[in-house]
Parts: C-alpha cells; structure tokens; sequence
C-alpha cells in the first residue's frame, strides 16, 4: 500500500529535489493549493490547514505541521477531527536555540545599545561602569522543554549557567535531558520565577 502525502505549500525546488531524494519509493507525494483529484492522501503537511483540506480527502489521518508549536485557529480547528493526529516537526530547534543564545548574550552584554552609541560617535560609553551581566553561575529559566529547550539548556549549561526547565506536564524528564536540571510544571510559574530572581546567601 502506497502512503499519499499533500504538501500544501510547497518550499523552493532545491529543498523539493532534497525531499524527492530522500523519500521511499511507496510514498507518493502531490503538491500545491490546489488538491489533487481525487484527493485521497492520507497525510497533510500544512501549518494552518482550512477545514476544506481537512474534509477533502476520506484517508486522511495525520496533520504534520512543518514546524515547532500549534497555531490557535489550528489547534480549535482539530478539535472537531478527533481521528486525524496532529505532528510537529523540530528541523528549526538547532537553529533556533543558537538565536535563543545569541539574544540572551546580545541582552547581557548590552550590544545593541553599545553598537548604536558607537554608530553614533559616542564613545561615553567605555569610560562608564559596564551594566554588562557575567552569565556564568546565573540561572537559565527555560520555559518549554522540547526540543528547542533542551538544546537552549545544553548551550546555557555550556556557558556554566544552572537551568531550570517549566514544562506543561510534571514527570520523568527524557532520557537525553541535560543534567543537572530541575523540572517543575508549568503552574507554578510564578512562584518559580521568584525564586529564580531572589537573593541567595
């Protein structure tokens, strides 16, 4: 039995070359808006599907959202295809945890307003205290632990940051977790926070 996949918006030809490379000889895969006629495809890659590409074809069973996290309307939307499961792909964690470090020391370094008073021949600047934050011994309080946040605690750990992971479910942490790291729920966020930012002996 061949497995029929719809891509609804289909990426540049290089990456569709890379995918067509890459794909068993018994899946068969349409692209484009417009679905295929007959629509009988059994998955649907789209991250914000419309109810006419849910219903088109009787086989469908799965939604692959080709990237991390569900769009609201998306998730509403699901709620009435209680048959059809819904995917994420994570090919972006990597890229995205390195910008998640990038932003975290543009932030503790103060970058951007340094650059921007140098740009402007205001050299003030280096003869005042640095606000600049020493991020090792800091705590990293990541919020999500998937696949982006794991990665982020890996490189926070690597600048000898501890992390603190809130996670939507309480539990055992994946067998790859970065330790040390302690979990808590996603309800007491608050409560977590604070204890973060308060003073230690």
């Amino acid at each position: 039995m061949k497995l029929r996949v719809h891509l609804l918006r289909p990426r540049d030809e290089t990456s569709l070359a890379h995918l067509h490379d890459c794909l068993h000889p018994d899946i068969t895969l349409t692209l484009g808006p417009d679905l295929p006629v007959p629509a009988i495809y059994h998955i649907l890659v789209a991250g914000r599907p419309q109810r006419e590409h849910l219903i088109a074809s009787p086989n469908l069973r799965a939604l692959v959202i080709p990237w991390a996290g569900l769009p609201e309307a998306t998730r509403q939307l699901m709620t009435e295809f209680p048959h059809i499961t819904v995917h994420n792909l994570h090919h972006n964690a990597l890229p995205v945890a390195e910008l998640a470090l990038a932003l975290l020391l543009a932030a503790a370094k103060f970058i951007v307003p340094m650059d921007r008073a140098l740009r402007s021949h205001d050299w003030t600047p280096r003869y005042e205290p640095s606000p600049a934050v020493l991020l090792e011994g800091k705590t990293a309080l990541i919020l999500g632990y998937g696949s982006i946040g794991r990665r982020v605690a890996r490189l926070c750990q690597g600048l000898g940051m501890e992390v603190i992971a809130i996670r939507r479910q309480a539990g055992t942490l994946s067998p790859d977790a970065p330790t040390p790291l302690v979990g808590y729920p996603a309800l007491p966020l608050r409560h977590c926070a604070a204890c973060c930012l308060a003073p230690t002996s």
